[in-house]
């Protein structure tokens, strides 16, 4: 499944499952906090709005509706900070649920080895096409590949790195040669002049440029583009670590994949998610009060229309 197809309500549903299984702690204790700091904040609206006069009437029922007023302040806001506080416990266990959930086992884990053992076949291909133009695998190949399906082999990463540059330069440089053929013979533009000099990267950059959009099209999203970015960048620094400055393991590589490029790319989204809803549970309390606002303002035209405030105002609360 592509990343653009993930449905994300049913992920951040399935994060929201294995964090409740997982232990309520982080989620709870967050979440009542927000309860209590939203009640506190309510009642602190409340008492402002009433000092600026916002909740003033002249009925005698003033005092039952600004106790009702506060009452819904004080709710409205618990409620909606409480749930800011939820979301943010679910967002901080994500990385901890999907480090230790069966998402992590059966989705990422098995995502992870399944594109290392894609990427030495792509490595076998590419050396393959520069030597005769073909990417079928030899039998040495073949049995290579299976050892590192095993967990035996290894993969050289720098080279890997190296051949997969050389092929994104073959692709880029027929479009750009294309482009400035067209210019050259449209504009009868020297080759190597002035004008030529400053086409030519031009039309580089954005065949680059196509070639990335591309690329994040058939991946579906640029989180996982920027991921396996990451992997690229990081693959001589962990085989470093590991001890051998070249090669990786197809354990180190798929575990590299899944903590560079799967879960940051999961985890992106969820962020989102939790953010926009937060955000809407913020303007909800503004809204409130604004709301409250109206209904007391609404309340006093009326009073002015009828004409027949009560001769003596409620006391107030």
């Amino acid at each position: 499944m592509l990343l653009g197809q993930i449905d994300w309500n049913t992920l951040f549903a399935a994060l929201l499952k294995a964090q409740l299984a997982q232990g309520l702690t982080v989620l709870l204790g967050l979440g009542c906090a927000g309860l209590v700091a939203g009640s506190v904040l309510g009642g602190v609206g409340f008492l402002l709005m009433r000092k600026m006069g916002a909740l003033r009437l002249a009925s005698r029922y003033a005092r039952a509706a600004r106790f009702i007023a506060g009452l819904w302040l004080i709710v409205s806001f618990g409620v909606l900070l409480g749930f800011v506080g939820g979301l943010e416990g679910v967002l901080r266990g994500a990385d901890r649920v999907l480090a230790q959930s069966q998402l992590r086992t059966d989705v990422l884990d098995r995502g992870g080895d399944l594109t290392a053992f894609g990427l030495v076949a792509l490595d076998m291909a590419l050396v393959n096409l520069e030597a005769n133009e073909s990417d079928a695998l030899t039998r040495a190949q073949e049995k290579a590949l299976d050892e590192f399906a095993r967990g035996k082999g290894s993969f050289r990463v720098i080279d890997f790195i190296k051949r997969l540059e050389q092929a994104e330069e073959k692709l880029v440089e027929p479009a750009t040669q294309s482009g400035l053929n067209k210019v050259r013979a449209q504009f009868s533009i020297a080759k190597g002049g002035t004008v030529d000099s400053l086409v030519e990267p031009a039309l580089r950059f954005f065949a680059r440029r196509m070639l990335k959009k591309e690329l994040e099209s058939n991946l579906g999203g640029i989180e996982l583009v920027q991921g396996m970015g990451r992997v690229l960048e990081r693959m001589p620094q962990a085989a470093k670590a590991q001890g051998d400055p070249e090669t990786l393991t197809r354990k180190e590589l798929s575990g590299l994949i899944v903590e560079q490029a799967f879960v940051p790319a999961l985890v992106k989204p969820v962020w989102l998610y939790v953010r926009t809803n937060q955000c809407l549970c913020l303007f909800g309390m503004l809204t409130s009060m604004l709301l409250l606002g109206g209904v007391f303002w609404l309340g006093r035209v009326i009073e002015g229309q009828l004409g027949r405030p009560s001769a003596e105002a409620a006391p107030g609360l």
